[in-house]
């Protein structure tokens, strides 16, 4: 473990929620490595909280493949169709010791186009929600193995719920590597006469995080409120807590960030 880091503010800035709650929100900055300890001490008029938590290791993710498939349709001879198919494959690499616990983001396509003669933006756009494979073990409706404090709260569910964070351990692939294979459906309606042209250049951004394990505990418990949650003869699910003298989640995750540029297309096709 590295040499102990220590940071405190007094600085805060009052939020106001969308339910007209306000509560203070503190920011500060300090430096950290992987496997370090971090505590948390609050200091508040009638209370002292403290909450520990880890660094965990960044995810070692490579790109393994890009495919594009391409359709085209006419209508009524005014205008094309053309859908693209993008099949993205991430790899994560297993980490070697203890368990290690991460959270897939659902990944965006930003689309971007500009005018060929004068490169000015024409027009831009970002599609939020993409559609996972749902074979994928990480993504779809399939057993999780609760930590033991975890069951403790929930024997009642079993070990099944719906993974609606997208959050997973490296028992999926002990020792070596897992591959994540990612759809991803574009379409745009081109006119017959589209006078100078556009060039249009795609985008694919993802995020992977690695997370300590209460927060990997935290999730599962939130997975398995939203999967009682139009259910009225579900029993109360406590959430998980590492809180000293407080209710709450103290923790820190580690997130691989990349864009990848998919394909540049220039119109008409």
């Amino acid at each position: 473990m590295n040499d102990s880091v220590k940071a405190e503010t007094d600085a805060f800035e009052t939020v106001t929620s969308r339910s007209g709650a306000t509560f203070r929100k503190y920011t500060l900055s300090v430096r950290l490595e992987e496997g370090d300890d971090v505590e948390l001490f609050v200091k508040m008029p009638d209370r002292e909280m403290r909450a520990k938590s880890v660094v965990p290791q960044a995810p070692r993710v490579r790109l393994d493949t890009v495919s594009v498939d391409k359709s085209f349709r006419n209508i009524n001879g005014r205008a094309s169709h053309i859908a693209r198919d993008y099949t993205v494959t991430l790899s994560l690499e297993d980490f070697p010791g203890e368990r290690s616990y991460f959270r897939f983001h659902a990944p965006s396509l930003h689309v971007e186009s500009h005018d060929i003669k004068t490169d000015t933006l024409i027009a831009q756009k970002d599609i939020d929600y993409i559609e996972f494979d749902e074979n994928d073990p990480v993504f779809k409706n399939v057993p999780i193995h609760f930590p033991d404090e975890i069951m403790r709260e929930l024997p009642f569910l079993g070990a099944s719920v719906s993974n609606s964070s997208h959050v997973f351990s490296d028992e999926l692939f002990e020792d070596g590597t897992y591959s994540f294979v990612i759809p991803i459906q574009e379409s745009r309606y081109i006119p017959a006469t589209t006078g100078t042209g556009e060039y249009v250049t795609y985008q694919a951004r993802f995020r992977l995080a690695a997370l300590s394990k209460d927060e990997y505990a935290y999730l599962l418990a939130a997975n398995a409120v939203n999967s009682i949650f139009l259910d009225p003869m579900a029993e109360p699910i406590t959430m998980p807590s590492n809180v000293e003298n407080g209710i709450g989640v103290f923790s820190i995750n580690y997130s691989f960030d990349k864009t990848i540029r998919l394909e540049d297309q220039l119109w008409p096709y």
